[in-house]
């Protein structure tokens, strides 16, 4: 799923991008945003094994349907017993086995307009050279033959260091526990 259309970077940016270019660094954008919030945002099919406890926290988020769960012995647990929520599920009735596994959908069905925002954003930072009193880029990307320039980046977890939007719109997506 894209974030956004190289239309929609072209109409953001107010000048012509190339459909390599586009690609490029969207997969590189899309890549800094998953990897920092922990999820990807596309909506899919998972499974999943997980012990077997009152409140289970799914991985993949957020949970969209949960199509089964069956014990160690692949014996099909009664969705009477348990709730679904967007973060995983809890069980009113708790299943005699120690674990289970857990087939669902989660994700987005459209990304987030939020996280299409901050997507665009911070293309904008990568694409349009930025005036500042620091001078030129602090850090770079070559990928494709294309150098994706960050001013004040800090690339190992993908975000733009010190910047309030950034953080203001990234967090809300980010999951619990906070890695960092």
């Amino acid at each position: 799923m894209a974030y956004f259309t190289n239309d929609e970077l072209n109409t953001y940016l107010e000048k012509t991008v190339t459909a390599t270019d586009y690609q490029s660094v969207h997969d590189f954008v899309k890549q800094r945003i998953e990897n920092y919030c922990g999820q990807e945002f596309e909506q899919s099919t998972y499974t999943e094994k997980c012990m077997v406890d009152n409140v289970i926290y799914l991985k993949h988020q957020p949970v969209v349907t949960v199509i089964q769960i069956t014990d160690q012995t692949g014996t099909v647990i009664d969705p009477t017993t348990y709730d679904v929520y967007s973060w995983g599920i809890v069980f009113n009735q708790m299943p005699y086995t120690r674990m289970i596994t857990v087939q669902y959908t989660a994700g987005y069905s459209t990304v987030p307009q939020p996280i299409k925002e901050l997507a665009l954003w911070m293309t904008r930072k990568i694409l349009i050279p930025q005036d500042t009193p620091e001078g030129p880029a602090l850090n770079s990307i070559t990928t494709n033959g294309m150098t994706m320039v960050f001013l004040h980046a800090d690339l190992y977890n993908g975000r733009l260091t010190g910047d309030d939007y950034w953080d203001a719109v990234a967090n809300q997506y980010r999951k619990w526990p906070k890695v960092i």
